[in-house]
């Protein structure tokens, strides 16, 4: 299986792409880091969690060759439609990859929310289930501390994993009772320092959200963010970022 390692002109070889290129390295070169892998997990005795981890992993390929399209992207408008598709490839892989290891018939949904500077806007289309949803907004001078924490996480370039909503503090998130979501893992989307927005994955099903899925949510955001700043660099040469 082939590596692909993304360069950007201008120095954008750092931070979230990088971290896509060591993700992969991992899985694809040497049997030192693959036999890494299987030991850690293995000692675990989680076989079902290796294979659906190292099929994570393996389904990150299609995911840095489009990458691959919005660097090579040469009019603006090309960069915002390879990004773009970017973008529904990542949130769907989430979807069909992440809260599988404890129950295969967990629904899944993904969200990125964008900061445009003010406030944080769902782009569409999101991925997964359609029984909730989602909030348009996140507005970070809101009253609501859940609404405040969304910021809070994403400007500090963290990320968070509540394997079941009812038993958090009640600051991250609201309306537990009744909730169409009840495992939550919200990734902040960053690139060279930064802030593009958050990503927000949940499932219908409590625990079945795991580091491993945490950590790999980590990677496709680590490829959002990269695409974003793409868009940004062409942006800076001539054109503009599309609205909200």
């Amino acid at each position: 299986m082939a590596v692909f390692a993304a360069t950007f002109t201008g120095g954008h070889t750092r931070g979230g792409i990088q971290w896509i290129a060591v993700g992969i390295a991992a899985l694809a070169t040497g049997s030192t880091a693959w036999l890494g892998i299987r030991r850690e997990l293995r000692t675990g005795s989680a076989n079902r969690r290796l294979n659906a981890t190292l099929q994570q992993f393996a389904a990150l390929q299609p995911m840095l060759d489009n990458l691959k399209s919005v660097s090579a992207a040469v009019t603006y408008s090309g960069v915002v439609d390879a990004e773009q598709g970017l973008r529904r490839q990542a949130l769907q892989m989430l979807v069909d990859r992440t809260g599988k290891q404890v129950d295969e018939s967990t629904r899944m949904r993904s969200l990125f929310y964008r900061w445009d500077g003010t406030i944080y806007r769902l782009e569409q289309p999101y991925a997964g289930r359609r029984t909730l949803r989602p909030r348009e907004t996140f507005d970070p001078a809101a009253e609501k501390q859940a609404f405040r924490s969304v910021h809070d996480l994403a400007a500090a370039f963290e990320s968070r994993l509540l394997p079941d909503v009812t038993k958090a503090d009640g600051t991250h998130f609201e309306q537990y009772l009744n909730c169409a979501y009840r495992s939550v893992i919200s990734v902040a989307v960053h690139h060279d320092g930064v802030n593009y927005g958050i990503l927000m994955i949940d499932s219908d099903v409590p625990d079945s959200l795991t580091t491993a899925d945490l950590e790999f949510a980590q990677l496709v955001a680590a490829a959002i963010a990269a695409g974003r700043s793409r868009v940004e660099v062409r942006a800076a040469a001539g054109g503009s970022l599309p609205g909200p």
